[in-house]
């Protein structure tokens, strides 16, 4: 699904304003990605956080993923090189997942103790703007009881999050692009490797093709 460049398929400016207020006084929020529906909060909110855990049922020990707004936040927020911001060019914005090892940044809530975060440059237009707008990355997670099928339109996202004190982002497409999760791959320590964790919009060959000009 082609989305317009002036990205108008969402209502007005002030409501993203709205949501940006929203995840400023702690908020969660949910929200269209290119792929599934997220669920998420202000990074270094703990108690957002926290609650998201406890809304979906989720372990502790599974780390949230970020979504950020520019690259430059990869080498704030890890301890990747900035020699690889060509590579990150190639790959962002869209619904790979790349998890590096984290920067002391990232708080415990986050990678829950595996010092390792998945970062994501997404090119929703709902996300762009909200992104650019807040200027700073937020969590993201599936809306869905854990171990139970993700929300992949509005009618179930805003049944999950209703009666929970959770915002819900209007959105008018009946479902994002793609229906699958992100494809999720993993860089070693060293920056030397990488290996696929997850298929998903990205299958093995075209993490393969992306991957190979770099590693």
């Amino acid at each position: 699904m082609a989305w317009n460049a002036d990205e108008k398929r969402y209502r007005k400016m002030d409501e993203i304003e709205k949501y940006v207020e929203h995840l400023k006084s702690g908020g969660v929020l949910v929200y269209p990605t290119e792929t599934i529906w997220g669920l998420g909060a202000d990074f270094e909110d703990q108690k957002a956080n926290e609650k998201i855990y406890q809304l979906k049922g989720r372990h502790f020990t599974k780390p949230l993923l970020l979504l950020i707004p520019h690259v430059y936040w990869v080498f704030r927020l890890t301890t990747l090189p900035e020699t690889f911001k060509d590579f990150l060019t190639t790959l962002w914005p869209s619904s790979l997942t790349l998890v590096l090892p984290a920067s002391s940044l990232i708080p415990h809530w986050i990678h829950q103790g595996t010092h390792f975060i998945g970062l994501r440059q997404s090119p929703h237009p709902f996300v762009k703007s909200l992104l650019n707008i807040y200027n700073r990355p937020i969590s993201s997670t599936s809306v869905n009881q854990s171990g139970k099928a993700p929300a992949t339109d509005f009618l179930s996202a805003f049944q999950f999050s209703k009666d929970r004190d959770v915002k819900t982002a209007s959105w008018n497409e009946e479902r994002p692009s793609s229906p699958v999760s992100s494809t999720v791959v993993k860089l070693s320590e060293d920056f030397q490797r990488f290996s696929l964790l997850r298929e998903g919009t990205f299958s093995k060959e075209d993490v393969e093709r992306l991957f190979k000009d770099f590693f």
